[in-house]
């Protein structure tokens, strides 16, 4: 999975394993995840990582939109969104999927 600072607001718009999720929310002391994704694959990883504090799962629009704040993560993992610049703050880091 991706290496991340304990404070970043990750977005990752590719849907992880379970452990991978895990692993990543063990690396956010004060940051958040966020995961969007197709409406079963969301509903499965929620099952399977509901204990996760740190972690929120929200379903892909349809439309190429991310339903967040402007400016709000600080890295950012996935397919390409039309709508990813919007919500990424100066500096962010944009990784490839794997």
């Amino acid at each position: 999975m991706i290496e991340v600072d304990p404070g970043d607001r990750v977005l990752l718009l590719a849907i992880p394993s379970p452990d991978e999720l895990r692993s990543l929310a063990a690396q956010l002391d004060t940051g958040v995840c966020v995961v969007m994704g197709a409406d079963e694959e969301i509903r499965t990883l929620r099952r399977a990582c509901s204990d996760l504090d740190n972690v929120m799962l929200i379903f892909d629009p349809g439309d190429g939109t991310i339903p967040w704040q402007d400016g709000f993560f600080t890295v950012a993992c996935g397919s390409a969104s039309p709508d990813l610049q919007r919500v990424l703050a100066a500096n962010a880091r944009v990784l490839a999927s794997e």
